[in-house]
């Protein structure tokens, strides 16, 4: 992810090896969904997925520890996000 911390949004780089359905969400510290990113079907190649900050809702997200979880039918990758404010 890139800028990790972050205090507008964050960009996260996905590479997939074949065409593939995903599925990437935040997730509070303590486990809880806090927002769905994206899902659906992705190409090969690289894919760019965005966190503007913010909570469905609209508001701005806490600043804190946050994590993106990606899914494929290949793998499962989590990553620790830091959002200041």
């Amino acid at each position: 992810a890139f800028p990790n911390p972050f205090q507008g949004g964050t960009r996260l780089n996905a590479e997939f090896p074949a065409p593939t359905v995903f599925s990437a969400a935040v997730y509070a510290a303590d486990g809880r969904l806090v927002r769905p990113l994206a899902e659906g079907l992705a190409p090969a190649g690289s894919r760019d997925i965005y966190w503007d900050g913010r909570l469905p809702d609209g508001r701005v997200a806490a600043s804190g520890a946050y994590f993106v979880r990606l899914l494929n039918p290949y793998s499962a990758t989590t990553l620790k996000l830091v959002r200041l404010k």
